[in-house]
């Protein structure tokens, strides 16, 4: 795919034409630590894994990264954009969190759920583009169930959840609140994919690569 890529830097913006390829966009996911990478592996507390090559804007890796950002970042918000440019050192020298928190009047803690989410917004465009279609999500397909199909697939994936183990004891309808919570179990089941998990739910709710 060629696609023409407008530069950000100190000097201005330059242009150019390049091509991104899947294996880009895929790069780009896996750096984010995005749940849609390839490589993906929960980490929790852990520095992004674009961090290094931050530290060498002239590394092919670091040009590659901005390439597939460039090409999506017309996907985010104003602020949205700002912080990850800072981030991702296209204005400049790379901004500390706290240092962004106190160029836009927010906490540091804030800047940084504004990054990760920015950076999800681009990694669900590149996910819609490489699928050709937007799929459902696993808490799409769980709305709407009957507590028979939650019960179902959450034996078949999380049979030790606390929240199930509780409600199996009791005799009466499932609360909204055990309904909540007990979507929550499910997610978490979903996400962390262990073993056929994924394979497990999407069978009890009889779809196919939908999700």
């Amino acid at each position: 795919m060629h696609i023409v890529i407008y530069f950000l830097s100190r000097g201005g913006i330059f242009m150019g034409e390049i091509e991104i390829t899947k294996e880009d966009m895929l790069f780009y996911l896996d750096m984010i630590g995005s749940i849609y990478g390839p490589s993906y592996k929960p980490k929790i507390g852990k520095l992004k894994p674009y961090y290094p090559f931050l530290k060498e804007p002239t590394s092919e890796e670091y040009k590659r990264f901005i390439q597939v950002y460039l090409h999506y970042r017309d996907c985010l918000n104003e602020r949205e954009k700002t912080i990850l440019d800072f981030q991702y050192r296209l204005k400049g020298e790379k901004l500390t969190l706290d240092q962004m928190g106190e160029q836009f009047g927010i906490s540091s803690s804030r800047a940084a759920q504004i990054r990760n989410i920015a950076e999800l917004r681009i990694a669900k465009a590149i996910r819609e583009f490489l699928n050709g279609k937007p799929k459902k999500s696993f808490g799409s397909l769980l709305e709407g169930q009957p507590d028979e199909v939650l019960i179902e697939i959450a034996l078949a994936i999380c049979p030790h959840s606390r929240v199930l183990r509780t409600y199996l004891k009791q005799d009466k309808p499932m609360s909204y609140i055990t309904r909540k919570n007990l979507k929550h179990a499910l997610f978490r089941a979903w996400w962390l994919d262990l073993l056929d998990h994924r394979e497990k739910a999407m069978k009890i709710l009889n779809v196919k690569n939908e999700i």
